[in-house]
């Protein structure tokens, strides 16, 4: 009994490890996304609409 859920949890537990990390980062990236539009709003709507006008300008000639 012990033996098949040792087997059980070391076939899945790489598997299991990488969906936690990447589930992880996928939460840090998302947190640190709303953390840099909450603190540098200004600048990061500055920032989008220059790279906008650059593509418009890009579109138009």
């Amino acid at each position: 009994m012990f033996n098949f859920l040792f087997n059980i949890f070391s076939v899945n537990n790489n598997f299991y490890l990488i969906t936690l990390f990447i589930r992880l980062l996928c939460i840090i990236l998302s947190i640190a996304f709303f953390i840099m539009i909450f603190f540098a709003k200004e600048q990061f709507m500055a920032r989008i609409k220059f790279i906008y006008s650059k593509s418009f300008s890009k579109k138009k000639n």
